[in-house]
């Protein structure tokens, strides 16, 4: 699988490549998901299809089957073309909740207790 994510932006203007490889039967493709912030280029293409299905020792093996495509943005104006597969999905990004999440409660730092409700303080303040 073929993770690429950002915070801001992917700007697809290349090409990605995640074919299926040619043997006695031909490999699935792979799979692709992109997530980020806003997906934007243009000229940009997938390829995720199955690999040729060979002619070895007088048999014929089959085509490898298509593998998944997954794009998530808020903003998608990423013009792309999918060669071999279509999208799987193509949706905004969601938020995973976690039950109990963590905390973390800072009790001293180098032998000097810390206060409970921490407050900002000047940098350049006067002893």
């Amino acid at each position: 699988e073929m993770l690429i994510a950002s915070s801001g932006t992917i700007k697809l203007t290349g090409t990605i490549l995640a074919t299926g490889g040619t043997a006695i039967t031909g490999g699935s493709g792979g799979a692709v998901r992109l997530a980020a912030t806003t997906m934007a280029g243009s000229g940009g293409a997938i390829d995720a299809r199955g690999g040729a299905g060979g002619d070895f020792f007088h048999g014929c093996g089959g085509v490898g089957g298509a593998g998944r495509v997954r794009i998530e943005g808020f903003t998608n104006t990423a013009a792309v073309t999918f060669n071999g597969v279509s999208p799987s999905i193509t949706t905004q990004p969601t938020v995973a909740a976690l039950p109990n999440t963590p905390t973390l409660r800072i009790a001293s730092v180098a032998g000097i207790n810390a206060p409970a409700t921490p407050r900002k303080e000047s940098a350049n303040r006067c002893n």
